[in-house]
């Protein structure tokens, strides 16, 4: 596929996000990777890179549709991944309503990420995203809201108990995760010894509907503690359902969370108190899913 690009939309540390269009004048956005050869961020990048492949299809899943890697094999020098273009995100909108969305927006978007979470959660085995955060809700085009930055999803799930693997665990928590969107199971792996799995997104699912229904986070600043007791407070407003869903979403023992099955079945209910029509069953788009290539040199995009 060659592409032409239209503008630099984003810049970090070590990528450039180009929004680029093919011959047909379709948009996408062009993720530039630096990689220099170092063997840690190379891993990440092609995981993730397997992950968008394997999940691809999902409508509320930022879909991959080409990802390749230059330089010698397992010294990439740099990677691309081809991905729709998203015109807005949903801190944008958030800001844009000083943090208030009406009932029915925020539902609406809660409805969209419990819809690509179920996805991941229904693979064999599941996986969990683990990163799960406003700033990780975008919109595509066609106006859907979909979920992005799957490079810390994982199917691991398992109580971590010897001393080295506490260790390399809470240094994945530590570089991957969210501190205010952590569940509590991820807090202290030493002391707490309790499963770790798809359940750390029903529990970020609980902070992000709160965000969306409060305009703000559920544990402010150095909230470790606060996290690992529950203790928060609900601001009055917002209707029982979505009420009683946040709280159930934000309990402290991962087995008395729901799973996500049971959220998509109280998710109806609430849709129709805010004037929602029943969501739609996703469909799965026709086209392959693409290779993922792990060497070579990948044409670079034209100019425009």
């Amino acid at each position: 596929m060659q592409v032409r690009v239209e503008a630099q939309v984003g810049q970090g540390g070590y990528s450039d996000i180009y929004r680029v269009a093919d011959g047909s004048g379709r948009h996408y956005a062009l993720k530039h990777l630096r990689l220099a050869g170092d063997q840690e961020h190379i891993a990440e990048v092609q995981r993730e890179a397997k992950t968008m492949a394997r999940l691809r299809g999902h409508p509320n899943i930022l879909r991959l549709h080409a990802a390749a890697f230059a330089g010698p094999k397992g010294a990439e020098t740099d990677g691309f991944l081809l991905v729709d273009h998203c015109p807005d995100t949903l801190l944008a909108a958030m800001q844009r309503s000083n943090f208030a969305l009406d009932e029915r927006s925020a539902v609406a978007v809660f409805s969209a990420v419990a819809a690509g979470i179920a996805h991941m959660h229904r693979q064999s085995p599941p996986l969990a995203h683990r990163d799960l955060k406003a700033e990780n809700v975008l919109m595509v085009e066609d106006g859907t809201w979909v979920l992005c930055d799957f490079g810390s999803a994982t199917a691991r799930a398992m109580v971590y108990s010897t001393v080295a693997e506490i260790a390399a665990e809470e240094d994945v928590i530590r570089k991957h995760t969210t501190p205010a969107y952590r569940a509590p199971e991820m807090w202290d792996l030493g002391l707490q010894r309790q499963l770790i799995d798809t359940k750390v997104d029903i529990w970020a699912m609980g902070v992000l509907l709160f965000v969306l229904g409060f305009g703000r986070l559920p544990f402010q600043g150095d909230s470790k503690l606060a996290v690992i007791n529950g203790k928060y407070d609900m601001p009055p407003g917002r209707h029982p359902l979505l009420r009683a869903l946040v709280r159930d979403l934000l309990a402290v023992d991962p087995a008395q969370r729901p799973d996500i099955e049971a959220v998509l079945r109280r998710i109806e209910p609430l849709r129709a108190a805010v004037g929602l029509s029943p969501a739609a069953v996703p469909g799965t788009l026709p086209a392959p899913v693409p290779a993922v290539a792990e060497a070579g040199t990948p044409p670079r995009p034209a100019n425009g």
